[in-house]
């Protein structure tokens, strides 16, 4: 119970940070830098998803193993020094991209480096290191080092951009700034957290971080985050030219206020249940595995369904407060299908977890091919026509593809089983919710600042009341970390 609270007081901490920090660079910077912004961090986050990401989830998938087995700092080493060598390549990647592509970004080749650099490769190691933090049982460190990045880079930024220039480059230099104080933070930490949980797992035989089994596990990732980057990424270069990079930037921002609402659950839910996950499966059997995952699963699913309703529902009235004035009327059109296709996102992404939790990654590039060319066809097809329905719909029918497919390719290797009570009852209490919200609506016509945070901290309380009610425990504050704990752990 203690390690959920402190994930989620510090989740609370970080959305609410994120929503500062989307409300500062929607109203310090013009609208066209960002525009830019979208553009440079599309370009600099392929490498990341491709080359980074799929070979830190095959550490944290094995950080525990290895740390029982007492050789956890070796390979946490050739880790950073992959990571190093990986943003460096990475850098000129984008800066090859964006000079041939022609992007818009339109960044001088010298700052697209650093920018590429400090994105992809101290941004890769802050946020590995603080999630290896909280697998290894450190939840507090993990939580207090995160916030510090978002906080102190969102000071930054704004020093930068008030004082230097109100510029995309400015602000992302903030950023970086930010998460390489929390990796210095979270660097120091991680011996001590190895220390105090070697000997809590016993040791199980387990591959290093050597080159075959890497580039087993890690080379159909890489695949599939490349194709993930396209599906979720690539459309802001493609459009970009049709849209132009003002409204590039009003969808991109309206967009993002619904997936942070969507996206604090998603922080809140792994980052206390995969800790939990990885540590059931270590050393573990195939069937052992899959049962582990469907536990997971059964948990998240219901969840995922009540809690992307009420974003959609939530996100104007959040962007009262995160986004500037002249970004709002784009959320009330976005919204909805905003939170179809990052509910989707999510899960799919339980496929992808059940993949990682197996060692059979291979299997989610079929998945990815197809969701890849169903969104990024989509978006090109229909933006022109809606540029707001047209690329978040075609992000919702990418998704709703991968997840069919997934499920399709997994249901045999993880012998998946459908939470259908739970399911059923979380569809409930969101029409419910939906319900109230339209009744309120109709009576009270007036859409001020405080209405709107009235019906937020409705929209709120009702769907925190729900999501307790779903997991048990009427009345009892601990049924959720209870409720997880025990199905996953059990």
């Amino acid at each position: 119970m203690k390690n959920a609270l402190v994930i989620i007081a510090g989740r609370v901490l970080q959305g609410i940070a994120g929503f500062v920090i989307l409300r500062a660079l929607t109203s310090m910077i013009p609208a066209t830098e960002v525009g830019r912004f979208y553009l440079i961090v599309s370009l600099v986050t392929g490498a990341t998803w491709i080359a980074i990401a799929p070979v830190s989830s095959y550490v944290a998938r094995l950080v525990t193993d290895w740390n029982a087995a007492g050789t956890a700092r070796r390979q946490l080493t050739r880790y950073g020094l992959y990571v190093v060598a990986a943003a460096t390549v990475g850098a000129f990647v984008a800066l090859a991209a964006d000079q041939l592509q022609r992007s818009g970004a339109n960044v001088a080749p010298v700052i697209m480096i650093v920018l590429g650099l400090g994105t992809i490769g101290i941004g890769a190691l802050s946020t590995s290191a603080c999630n290896l933090l909280n697998i290894l049982g450190s939840p507090v460190r993990f939580v207090a080092f995160t916030n510090v990045g978002m906080w102190l880079g969102l000071g930054t930024s704004a020093l930068l951009v008030t004082s230097v220039g109100r510029s995309a480059e400015w602000w992302l230099a903030g950023q970086i700034a930010g998460q390489m104080i929390a990796l210095v933070l979270a660097g120091i930490s991680l011996p001590r957290a190895m220390r105090v949980t070697r000997m809590t797992v016993p040791a199980a035989s387990a591959p290093g971080f050597d080159a075959r089994p890497l580039f087993s596990f890690a080379a159909p990732v890489a695949i599939g985050s490349g194709l993930a980057w396209v599906q979720w990424q690539s459309y802001r270069i493609v459009v970009v030219d049709t849209l132009g990079p003002e409204q590039l930037a009003q969808i991109a921002a309206s967009y993002a206020v619904v997936a942070g609402i969507i996206g604090a659950f998603e922080a809140i839910f792994s980052q206390y249940a995969q800790p939990i996950l990885f540590r059931a499966v270590a050393g573990r059997a195939p069937a052992e595995r899959a049962a582990a995952w469907n536990r997971y699963a059964s948990a998240c699913v219901p969840l995922v369904l009540l809690v992307g309703g009420a974003a959609a529902l939530a996100g104007p009235y959040v962007a009262q407060v995160s986004l500037a004035s002249h970004y709002r009327s784009t959320v009330t059109v976005i919204a909805g299908w905003a939170a179809l296709a990052e509910s989707l996102r999510i899960l799919g992404g339980l496929y992808q977890a059940g993949a990682i939790v197996q060692l059979t990654t291979r299997q989610t590039v079929v998945p990815g091919v197809l969701a890849a060319a169903t969104s990024l066809m989509s978006i090109i097809v229909f933006s022109p026509y809606d540029p707001i329905a047209g690329t978040a719909g075609g992000l919702a029918l990418g998704a709703l593809v991968y997840l069919l497919i997934s499920h399709w390719i997994f249901k045999t290797n993880l012998a998946t089983r459908f939470p259908w009570r739970d399911i059923a009852r979380a569809a409930a209490m969101f029409a419910g919710l939906f319900a109230a919200h339209a009744i309120v609506r109709a009576i009270v016509a007036n859409e001020g600042l405080l209405q709107s945070m009235v019906l937020l901290a409705g929209i709120v309380l009702y769907t925190v009341a729900s999501i307790v009610l779903l997991t048990g425990g009427i009345g009892n504050a601990m049924a959720l970390s209870r409720a997880i704990r025990g199905r996953i752990a059990r």
